[in-house]
């Protein structure tokens, strides 16, 4: 007789994962967003939006948007994929920049211009004394190339005067002093001349603090259904 053949178990189907591909407008909401930084106007330029939708309802549905795990990676990827593509065309790197920004913070202006002055007897004679001042222009070829960077303009009038100009120090010291964490921005929570944010003044704030808050909320229901019919 025949031994009957052990039941099997069915093998349990693989769960599927979520796709990570993006729909169309979704791709080309995380480029817009890539080139404006902003993500009302990437919505608005990816999306159907009707000219009659609030801005509330705009921003809302642009939130909910970006904050899609598959839209951050896709935005994180682009971002990665253009800052390596600057980065080996232009070699960028944080030690070039901050060298830039130092030579043109601790740059010396007696290393582009010389300049003298004396006090000298009046040529014809009289005992009067006149000062004799002189600016000279350093010649390209004695400027220390590292000084270069710092130079702004240099320019000559129709009638042979020159200029020189370097450029500003002090946005380039702020820059330094900011990346070295220096200082400490200090930014109000409070209102202007240091009215609170929140009005604590009575029934008729609270009244319209409730107003926007159910304005928002009902803009929002709306958008989340126009958005369901875009996606």
């Amino acid at each position: 007789m025949a031994k009957a053949k052990p039941k099997t178990k069915p093998k349990a189907k693989a769960k599927r994962k979520p796709s990570m591909k993006l729909t169309p407008k979704q791709e080309e909401f995380a480029l817009a967003y890539l080139e404006t930084g902003n993500a009302a106007e990437a919505y608005k330029r990816a999306y159907n939006v009707k000219a009659t939708t609030s801005a509330n309802a705009i921003y809302v549905s642009a939130c909910r948007i970006l904050a899609n795990p598959k839209i951050q990676l896709r935005v994180a990827d682009l971002k990665k994929t253009r800052e390596d593509r600057i980065h080996k065309k232009f070699e960028v790197t944080i030690e070039r920049v901050v060298e830039e920004y130092a030579r043109i913070a601790f740059a010396d202006i007696r290393n582009v211009v010389e300049w003298s002055g004396e006090v000298v007897p009046d040529p014809e004679g009289a005992e009067v004394r006149v000062a004799k001042n002189q600016i000279f222009l350093k010649s390209s070829d004695r400027i220390d190339p590292a000084i270069i960077p710092a130079i702004s303009e240099v320019s000559q009038s129709p009638t042979g005067g020159m200029k020189v100009k370097l450029h500003p120090k002090l946005p380039a010291l702020d820059a330094l002093g900011r990346h070295l964490k220096m200082f400490v921005d200090v930014k109000e929570v409070s209102g202007p001349g240091g009215v609170p944010l929140i009005p604590e003044d009575g029934e008729t704030d609270k009244r319209k603090i409730a107003r926007a808050v159910l304005g928002l909320m009902r803009d929002a229901a709306v958008e989340a259904q126009m958005e369901t019919e875009d996606e």
